[in-house]
């Protein structure tokens, strides 16, 4: 149904046009309509989160809507998780992209990339990395599969040890230095990189492969 008020000389519709425009083109003289007894404020309200829960947005026109009803409207993450029916997960995850590095929101905008595969990229806190990857993708078109793969291998060759965890400024420490970590492809567990093989596999794995 189309979104309408009523109004002197009739009706006023502020949601629903496309779906107006396509019963005139059938030939159809009469469309259902919910009627709302709304102010203008709230009818914009209304128009907006009618918008938000169409099929054919992208991510960043969510992003973008979502963002006009927290500071127009004072609406919470939480309000608008019950007016969309999404969860606040959603609301939180769609209003971050308006603050993604700008090539990457770029990247959404001429969908170079999908939105689930430059999601993962974020993962990788390493910004060289992360763009060297980006780059290959761009030129090269990956699936959101592959990107949560290599996002997924960067955090586990970047195990945290106990090293990692000391206070840096902390004059009573004495540092250990920090022993890089690879994993094993056979096991899954992170290993010295003397203890990893070019295939990556951990001197133990080969063993087992080998049947030594």
């Amino acid at each position: 149904p189309v979104s309408v008020v009523p109004i002197d000389s009739g009706w006023n519709m502020f949601a629903g046009y496309c779906r107006w425009l396509a019963h005139q083109w059938l030939g159809r003289d009469k469309i259902l309509a919910r009627v709302f007894d709304a102010s203008p404020d709230e009818m914009q309200t209304l128009a907006l989160i009618e918008n938000l829960q169409r099929k054919d947005l992208d991510p960043l026109e969510e992003a973008s809507g979502l963002r006009h009803m927290i500071e127009q409207e004072g609406s919470t993450p939480s309000q608008l998780s019950k007016s969309l029916g999404k969860s606040e997960s959603w609301i939180r995850n769609r209003l971050a992209i308006l603050h993604w590095p700008e090539h990457f929101i770029q990247a959404l905008i001429e969908k170079f990339l999908a939105y689930g595969a430059l999601e993962e990229f974020l993962k990788i806190e390493d910004i060289e990395y992360r763009d060297y990857l980006f780059k290959i993708a761009c030129e090269n078109g990956v699936t959101v599969a592959v990107a949560r793969s290599w996002a997924s291998t960067w955090q586990a060759t970047h195990i945290p040890t106990p090293a990692d965890n000391l206070p840096s400024t902390s004059p009573s420490v004495d540092h250990a230095p920090l022993i890089q970590r690879l994993v094993c492809w056979g096991c899954g567990e992170a290993q010295a990189p003397v203890d990893i093989t070019y295939e990556p596999l951990c001197t133990k794995c080969i063993s087992t492969v080998g049947g030594k």
